[in-house]
C-alpha cells in the first residue's frame, strides 16, 4: 500500500485517515471542538479508523459501543453528534 505524502493535505478538504493510523486518532481541531462531546469525538476517531480509501465507513452500533466502552444508547447519541460534526462544515473550518 502506497504512503499517503503528510505535507499533501491542504485546509478544507475532507480528511480521510485511510491507511495512516494504526489504532483511533483524532485530529486536534476535532479535540479541540467544544460543540462535541468526548464520547462523539471517540466515536468520530473510531469511524475515521473504520474509512476505507473511499471515506465511506458503515459501522455496526453494537461493535463501536463495544470498542468504545459505552453502551448502545449512547454511543448512538454520539455516533449523531459525529455525524452532525462532519456533516456540518464545522470540520472544514
Amino acid at each position: 500500500m502506497e504512503s499517503p505524502n503528510l505535507t499533501s493535505f491542504q485546509l478544507g478538504e475532507p480528511f480521510n485517515p485511510y491507511g495512516l493510523f494504526h489504532g483511533v486518532f483524532i485530529p486536534e481541531a476535532v479535540c479541540k471542538y467544544h460543540g462535541l462531546s468526548p464520547g462523539a469525538k471517540l466515536i468520530y476517531g473510531r469511524l475515521c479508523r473504520y474509512a476505507g480509501k473511499d471515506g465511506y465507513v458503515y459501522p455496526a452500533v453494537g461493535t463501536l459501543a463495544d470498542e468504545t466502552g459505552m453502551g448502545e444508547t449512547h454511543a448512538i447519541s454520539a455516533f449523531r453528534s459525529a455525524i452532525r460534526y462532519c456533516s456540518s462544515g464545522a470540520m472544514r473550518g
